[in-house]
């Protein structure tokens, strides 16, 4: 929740974690806790961010196939 709520403050997309990313996701979020290294974590964001805008732009071209 805190993730969507820091992106909608900035406009940003939201972030949607994949169901079979909880696993890594749960593990991001322990290791970058572990090693005080919020970085894991951003890293792991950052992926899923990318997964979700290609999931969005891959849709929105099977939604247009065959419009020329």
């Amino acid at each position: 929740m805190l993730i969507n709520y820091i992106q909608l403050h900035h406009n940003e997309p939201l972030v949607k974690i994949f169901t079979e990313d909880r696993a890594e996701y749960i593990d991001a979020l322990n290791t970058a806790e572990e090693q005080e290294n919020l970085e894991i974590f951003r890293e792991f964001i950052g992926k899923q961010e990318f997964k979700c805008l290609k999931a969005e732009i891959d849709k929105h071209k099977k939604l247009n196939k065959g419009f020329a």
